[in-house]
């Protein structure tokens, strides 16, 4: 028997929560996508989901750097 209670955070996240998680836009989340910052994993052809492991290790470099991503107006 599988323990539903096991699962308390989430692996990945769609697109609205991952932006809303990072504060930005969806459209700002696709485009740190399209520059390499943030991993997301295509699931089918219309679904893909970001990696919270990924959006956290963005937030920390960022974090770290304080530096802009080229191209992506955060």
């Amino acid at each position: 028997m599988h323990d539903a209670n096991r699962f308390t955070s989430p692996r990945a996240m769609r697109a609205a929560p991952a932006a809303e998680y990072l504060g930005v836009a969806q459209s700002t989340l696709w485009a740190l996508r399209a520059a390499g910052e943030i991993e997301a994993v295509s699931l089918g052809p219309r679904t893909t989901v970001f990696l919270v492991e990924s959006l956290n290790a963005f937030v920390d470099r960022r974090r770290a750097h304080r530096t802009p991503v080229e191209g992506v107006r955060v």
